[in-house]
């Protein structure tokens, strides 16, 4: 009787342990690329350098979008990264090179 208690004891550890890897497993491939696509696109325009004040508040905003999606991606909440790195994608792309 002790031997069934203690083997469903150990079968409902692994099933917790199971969960919390599963929780723990990363952000997507999608999101990832993305991030790593706007971060480039970043870098190239500070590199340029922005000429005007309103390029230079794009790129700040952008910047913020950009830091919010990293935030996001640490809490794990995915979507809302991808709704803040496509939001600095759009903010970065309307800056004239």
């Amino acid at each position: 009787m002790k031997r069934k208690a203690a083997v469903a004891v150990i079968i409902a550890a692994a099933a917790i342990a199971g969960q919390a890897l599963a929780q723990t497993a990363g952000p997507p491939a999608e999101l990832t690329r993305l991030e790593r696509q706007v971060s480039l696109k970043i870098a190239h325009v500070k590199i340029k350098g922005p000429t005007n004040a309103a390029d230079l508040k794009q790129l700040g905003l952008a910047q913020k979008a950009q830091f919010d999606g990293e935030k996001a991606i640490q809490t794990g909440d995915y979507k809302t990264a991808e709704q803040d790195f496509l939001r600095a994608n759009v903010l970065i792309s309307a800056i004239r090179e």
